[in-house]
């Protein structure tokens, strides 16, 4: 009994409680970093747009047929590089040649009879002119003519009233009287018929001039109708011409031809088709759509976000960083639209186009995991029913641990 006594005696001497106090004081510890994280590490909130792809800046210039016709000449490659103004492709304009052709006969004809016009006209005027002088001169002579006779009749009237004087007085004889007055009676109608010449003059000349100016204002109808037919002739060249300028479709923009149709030489393409897309070397940009809820309020200018490729697994290439440059104020079919401009620091593996598709994290909040929980425990009891069944989906960045918990 004695031996087993001892032996009790010895393990309880050698049993402590050190293994405990290491036990409890590591869980202290363990408890109390996780209180400092849990209430003093700030983690970063994210929004998240699975509706992001990159952009160029400037949008891409669509490629379409001003006008219809034959394909005779192609200089379009996919991922070519081309100049503004360059002909891509040339259309079979040989129709509108011809067309042009036939104007331009026209046109000469029609100079033709307007030279001819304006020298009927030039005539026309000359000889109304020439006529006028004539006339007037014709009219100042019966004129003249008609007062000398007025002159002469007044004679003959004193010269009459002198000898009916000598005749009451017995010096001039009947005889002589009745010649007197013949002769005054032959100059009275001497002078009615000078006056009706003149008159007959002056009426001669008001109706030449009258014919004379409405010959010449129907060679101005003419020639105004020559030169109008002449500026539509020269108009539909002129439309012609830009007809055969479209033939040549050129790009309206430098940069690299994209999207591209299967066109080949012969085949023949209707007006306003679409051919291509010609991408400029502008900066590219990133836009993201969020949800209402999300983006008001939350996403603002300045920002900063990275973008995950779908094309190029980020574990393999690494994410794009970015940084909200706009956010828009109006709500478009239900979402908000976000631009966003790529940091710096761009990964060389990933090869950055136009139209790559992929998701955007944008950091919204930084906060503790404590305030974090009151938040969500406030949503939760304020509203149930819409935190429980809300397909929102957040990313927390913990600073300390260095790992991201979706």
């Amino acid at each position: 009994m004695s031996r087993f006594f001892s032996r009790s005696l010895r393990a309880l001497g050698a049993d402590s409680y050190r293994w405990s106090v290491v036990c409890l004081l590591l869980a202290a510890v363990i408890f109390l970093l996780w209180a400092i994280w849990f209430f003093g590490a700030k983690v970063t909130l994210y929004e998240v747009s699975e509706e992001a792809k990159l952009e160029l800046e400037r949008a891409a210039y669509a490629l379409d047929a001003p006008i219809g016709g034959r394909i005779v000449a192609n200089n379009m490659t996919l991922g070519r590089m081309v100049q503004a103004g360059e002909v891509l492709i040339e259309l079979d304009t040989a129709t509108e040649r011809l067309m042009i052709d036939e104007e331009r006969c026209g046109l000469d004809a029609l100079s033709r009879q307007l030279e001819a016009l304006s020298a009927e006209l030039k005539a026309q005027r000359q000889a109304h002119s020439e006529h006028q002088q004539m006339m007037r001169k014709a009219i100042d002579e019966a004129r003249a003519r008609q007062r000398e006779a007025e002159v002469d009749l007044l004679l003959m009237e004193d010269e009459l009233e002198r000898m009916i004087a000598l005749r009451n007085k017995g010096m001039v004889s009947e005889v002589d009287l009745l010649q007197a007055k013949a002769e005054m009676q032959k100059r009275r109608q001497a002078v009615a018929a000078l006056e009706f010449r003149t008159h007959q003059l002056e009426w001669e000349e008001k109706n030449r001039k009258s014919e004379s100016q409405v010959q010449i204002e129907q060679i101005k109808r003419q020639i105004a109708m020559i030169k109008g037919e002449i500026a539509a002739k020269n108009l539909a060249i002129e439309r012609i011409r830009r007809r055969i300028g479209q033939g040549f479709i050129r790009a309206p923009v430098s940069g690299q031809i994209d999207g591209l149709k299967d066109l080949r030489i012969g085949s023949v393409i209707r007006e306003g088709e679409r051919l291509g897309t010609i991408l400029t070397r502008g900066r590219l940009t990133i836009t993201a759509e969020f949800s209402p809820s999300e983006a008001v309020g939350r996403i603002r200018p300045g920002q900063t976000a990275r973008l995950r490729l779908d094309s190029f697994p980020w574990t393999q290439y690494g994410t794009i960083p970015a940084r909200v440059a706009r956010v828009a104020s109006e709500i478009r079919d239900g979402r908000v639209r976000a631009e966003l401009v790529p940091g710096p620091n761009l990964p060389s593996s990933i090869p950055l186009r136009h139209g790559l598709s992929g998701a955007v994290e944008v950091e919204v909040d930084r906060t503790t995991p404590a305030e974090l929980l009151l938040r969500l425990a406030g949503k939760l009891l304020a509203r149930p029913s819409t935190i429980v069944g809300s397909p929102a989906r957040f990313v927390i960045s913990a600073q300390a641990g260095g790992q991201d918990v979706h």
